[in-house]
């Protein structure tokens, strides 16, 4: 254990320290940014997924509700009339003439379906169609003829197992398809009163389709919402809009039930849980584009700030190694100087952390053994001129002592 230690140690002690800061740098710092940051983009991704599912549960629930408060106020206004004895007797009367109907018209009927009208912004038209051949058309009654007998809603009126039920077709003035209007309507049969049964009597509530239609819009933005019938049929979508050009009524809605739409990507709920919506139901498909603009939104956010501070930390660093690399460099050079003999002073802003000081002791030293050398080379020189004299004198002493002798001999 020790030898590994100390072998790692070895080799941590041989990198140069300009690389050891990068390192620190790379595995202290960046290292940390990044894992940080990818750990808090997966929490946040989850999050903006489990918020997204949230708020596309509420727009579902809310465009549900909203179009159920629509539907149940033509269904009471339907309920009110239905249940409206006068009505039935003055609908059941055989007039003697159209005068006596006209007459019983403005004094009864004429006010009678328009006064539900203001208060319920929903409806487009209330219309009560019997066979009582007394009765003029007109306005929001109407006699049975052969064209109410093969429409459409007349139909499934007939056949109905219900006495109220909701349906959706398409009415026109004449044969041409493509100028039909599609309608959505509240249907009653009317017998109530057994003993005012003599003709028949079937109510038809017309509702607006704008408001249904703005609904589905105003929730474009979390869900693509289709309003589908008991016959598996797009009845409005905000895509389609009202159809009123195309041949087939309402297409068919394929997305379900083929294996077109995944789970977690299409979600239907019951319109309602009354028999007269049995088999109505509102189907969302996910605006995939929605979640993965929000997360892209996001990890662009994340990867510009991890990028920003990235790019200031590594600036940072590098006038924090740059400030040390040069000095210690500069330090290196002087040091290599003063072992050849050069006693050069580092002149550069040394500064006042420890490198600045290693360079002071240095330029101390410097001066300190730069001027013990030039004492020393003075004292030499002192002694070899003392020493130069001393054999100066000894010379003249024996060249005094000589120059008699020769003069004696």
């Amino acid at each position: 254990m020790w030898r590994k230690r100390f072998k790692f140690t070895t080799i941590v002690n041989d990198i140069p320290l300009n690389y050891k800061f990068y390192l620190i740098y790379i595995v202290g710092v960046l290292l940390p940014i990044m894992v940080l940051n990818l750990v808090f983009l997966d929490r946040i991704t989850d999050l903006i997924k489990s918020r997204e599912q949230q708020n596309l549960e509420i727009s579902l629930e809310r465009a549900r509700k909203d179009i159920l408060d629509f539907i149940e106020g033509g269904v009471s206004v339907g309920y009110a009339l239905s249940t409206d004895k006068n009505l039935y007797e003055m609908l059941d009367r055989t007039y003697t003439d159209s005068i006596e109907f006209y007459n019983m018209f403005d004094e009864q009927l004429r006010d009678r379906m328009n006064s539900y009208m203001p208060v319920n912004n929903q409806l487009e038209r209330i219309s009560i169609y019997t066979d009582n051949r007394t009765i003029v058309s007109g306005g929001n009654y109407q006699v049975m003829n052969d064209k109410v007998w093969a429409s459409d809603w007349y139909r499934q009126a007939k056949n109905a197992s219900t006495q109220v039920f909701v349906t959706a077709y398409r009415t026109s003035e004449n044969k041409n398809l493509a100028s039909s209007i599609p309608t959505l309507s509240v249907v009653e049969t009317m017998d109530n009163y057994r003993n005012l049964n003599k003709y028949e009597k079937v109510l038809r509530i017309d509702l607006d389709l704008n408001e249904i239609y703005d609904i589905i819009v105003r929730e474009k933005d979390y869900l693509s919402l289709y309003l589908i019938n008991e016959q598996n049929k797009i009845v409005m979508s905000a895509d389609s809009g009202y159809q009123r050009l195309t041949k087939e009524p309402y297409p068919v809605f394929d997305q379900l039930g083929n294996g077109q739409g995944q789970e977690e990507d299409v979600r239907i709920v019951p319109v309602g849980t009354a028999n007269y919506l049995k088999g109505w139901r509102i189907a969302g498909i996910t605006q995939g584009e929605r979640i993965s603009q929000a997360i892209l939104d996001i990890r662009l956010y994340a990867a510009g700030l991890a990028t920003t501070l990235t790019l200031l930390t590594s600036g940072f660093i590098y006038i924090m190694l740059r400030s040390y690399n040069y000095r210690v460099k500069r330090l290196s050079r002087h040091m290599q100087k003063v072992s050849n003999e050069k006693f050069e002073l580092i002149t550069i802003d040394e500064g006042r952390d420890e490198i600045g000081g290693l360079i002071r002791n240095f330029n101390r030293m410097t001066s300190r053994i730069h001027s013990l050398i030039n004492d020393v080379y003075k004292l030499e020189i002192q002694s070899k001129n003392l020493e130069m004299e001393r054999v100066r004198a000894e010379l003249n002493f024996l060249q005094s002592q000589m120059n008699p002798h020769f003069l004696f001999n």
